[in-house]
């Protein structure tokens, strides 16, 4: 009898602490996502565009087709699901940043416990969710949807090497290379380290038809998801267009400077305190795989992937030159597994037996604790979610997402089957106003040279001319190095500079002519410029 109580006990304990650590872990995913919130802020330039295309998407059109982009079409998608799970709106997009978020953490966390304990979870766990909030920058981005895809497979490698029988767990370590792909090219750094991870410890324990094998595996489960898609954008027309944009346009725009240095001092500035202990845990990681090697033991996979992954997603991060802070979210969950082997290193030199035994074995009673101080901390940011939810919920007279002002301006004083060109790529204006733009080329002129981009051109220069749009916003404030100005009176001294030569002005002029030639000044919004297609003698 007072064995079975026991064991009733102790079950409950762990349901309840189960329960607990959920709720925690959803409430720092939330302080997170304050900043993606659709009542807070508008969406940003890359997520604003994810936003119209999927909305498009949702009208029936085909991305790279009917609207280009470089990203490969996993965001396109995605951003379709949100908007039909939110009804059109910006909060099914948040609602599944929360899902892949919280997803991520769940897993990290799990994955750290067994290979440590609560302790090093939670810490690591902590740390880089602070991270990920400084590297948002208002979100809805590839890199950050890839995260969920690479805990799962570093999850599952860990689990691989306990099970090597298993051919599972190779076939979603496939799966999750197909996924992240999908998002981004670049993405795939976690399953680029595994892999390299299996064939070092293959070939030490001179075991290489077998990493051929779990190669054959992955590349089995990764045809299937990707020839999938192949045939969806085949059977639509599309296949080519797709391959173009997100594959080989793709070269020239990470193909133009490969900068290391630049990458890693501007992630260590980005992340801040989370870069500098994941690097004390990167070199712990170095030093016991050195000692381990020097001693004549087996290889640790897991502190070799530490070793590895960290530089080939610095690597993979500064392919372009470009120092988006986006970029950075894929170190994370490497760095993750950093920081929680540094805590499980040190906690014992910095804390008493009973505190470690407290949060190693009775976290029912320290995540309370943890809640208290989150709920006490973040209530502001928290509080913005219970105005936001009791509008959605209650109150939906005033709206229940940011418009931004020119958004307005756009839906009181055009039809909504005109057309509005956004000059300077900011098609979230477009989602933002329920205004189509009249071309597919929305990103023009922020297009990388490349074999790719004549065709580009003149795909723009033809829709714009044959769709005249109603409105034309120009918005240059954003890119003001790369977006010549509209305005005549403006545009001779950025054209002058050096960095337009390599572009084709000449077809920047023919736009320039097309414009001078239609459309008037109309207004300012917002610092938004408005002009407005002439109708006389039409």
């Amino acid at each position: 009898m007072g064995k079975g109580l026991d064991m009733f006990t102790k079950k409950n304990t762990v349901f309840l602490q189960n329960g607990l650590l959920i709720v925690l872990l959803a409430l720092l995913v939330l302080i997170v996502l304050v900043q993606t919130n659709p009542l807070v802020d508008y969406p940003d330039r890359d997520g604003g565009s994810f936003n119209y295309i999927g909305s498009l998407i949702l009208k029936g059109k085909i991305p790279y087709v009917d609207v280009w982009d470089q990203k490969p079409p996993g965001i396109f998608y995605l951003n379709a699901l949100g908007l039909w799970l939110g009804h059109g709106t910006r909060w099914g997009v948040w609602f599944l940043e929360f899902v892949f978020g919280f997803g991520s953490a769940l897993t990290g966390y799990i994955l750290m416990r067994k290979l440590w304990n609560n302790g090093a979870a939670l810490f690591g766990t902590a740390i880089w969710l602070i991270g990920f909030n400084k590297l948002m920058d208002g979100g809805n981005f590839t890199e950050e949807y890839s995260l969920l895809f690479n805990f799962v497979a570093i999850y599952v490698f860990w689990m691989s090497l306990r099970s090597q029988q298993k051919k599972i767990y190779d076939f979603i370590l496939g799966l999750s290379l197909a996924l992240s792909f999908l998002f981004r090219a670049n993405n795939i750094g976690v399953q680029i380290s595994i892999a390299l991870t299996l064939l070092i410890v293959s070939l030490s324990r001179r075991e290489l038809i077998r990493f051929l094998g779990k190669m054959l595996t992955w590349g089995l489960a990764a045809i299937l998801v990707l020839g999938c898609v192949a045939i969806y954008f085949a059977v639509n027309h599309a296949l080519g267009a797709m391959l173009e944009a997100s594959i080989f346009y793709n070269f020239s725009y990470s193909g133009e400077q490969l900068d290391i240095v630049r990458g890693l001092k501007y992630g260590f500035y980005k992340l801040g305190p989370t870069t500098w202990i994941a690097l004390a845990g990167y070199l712990l990681a170095l030093g016991m795989l050195v000692r381990y090697k020097a001693k004549g033991q087996n290889i640790d996979a897991i502190l070799l992937l530490i070793v590895i992954g960290w530089p080939v997603e610095l690597v993979l991060s500064s392919l372009s030159g470009r120092s988006y802070p986006h970029y950075y979210l894929s170190w994370l969950p490497v760095m993750s597994l950093t920081i929680g082997l540094l805590y499980n290193f040190v906690s014992p030199y910095l804390f008493p037996p009973e505190l470690l035994k407290l949060i190693n074995e009775r976290l029912v009673w320290v995540i309370p604790v943890l809640i208290g101080l989150v709920l006490i901390h973040f209530q502001a940011d928290l509080h913005t979610y219970v105005n936001s939810f009791h509008k959605v919920l209650f109150d939906r007279s005033a709206g229940i997402q940011m418009i931004h002002p020119i958004a307005d301006y756009i839906r009181a004083n055009t039809d909504p089957d005109d057309t509005v060109l956004i000059w300077g790529g900011q098609s979230g204006i477009n989602f933002m106003a329920q205004r189509d733009s009249p071309v597919a080329q929305i990103w023009y002129p922020l297009y990388v040279d490349s074999p790719v981009t004549p065709k580009l051109v003149d795909g723009f220069l033809h829709d714009v001319s044959e769709n005249k749009p109603e409105l034309i916003i120009a918005d240059e404030f954003h890119s003001p190095s790369e977006i010549p100005p509209i305005d005549a009176s403006h545009r001779d001294i950025q054209l002058s500079n050096d960095q337009w030569i390599s572009r084709n002005t000449a077809k920047l002029d023919q736009f320039f002519s097309f414009f001078d030639a239609n459309y008037t000044f109309e207004t300012v919004v917002d610092k938004l410029v408005v002009y407005r297609l002439n109708r006389v003698g039409q």
